[in-house]
């Protein structure tokens, strides 16, 4: 759409609007290989501190550098449908002992 100082030239009909982009991912079968290597994940004594005290500088590793880094943090995503740093539910909030 060609613009005249910051505005639309009388005359000349303006673009139509790009159509709409849609990316439709289909989910991932979990193999038995994901579920060995986000048993990893859950043995990992970082990612086990990270998920159980939600704090410090294990927390801020995880979260920032090893999920886009480490293959083990990427399965356990795959597998429990959750971020490697997050809190496992329905266990004791480990944190709030510390504080």
């Amino acid at each position: 759409m060609p613009l005249f100082f910051g505005r639309r030239r009388p005359g000349i009909p303006a673009a139509p609007p790009p159509p709409e982009k849609r990316t439709i991912m289909e989910p991932t079968a979990v193999t038995d290989r994901d579920r060995a290597m986000a048993r990893r994940c859950v043995e990992c004594p970082v990612c086990t501190r990270a998920r159980r005290r939600q704090r410090g500088l294990a927390y801020w590793f995880v979260r920032r550098i090893e999920a886009s880094v480490c293959p083990y943090c990427r399965a356990y995503e795959r597998v429990y449908d959750r971020k490697a740093h997050e809190p496992v539910p329905n266990e004791p909030d480990v944190a709030s002992m510390y504080r």
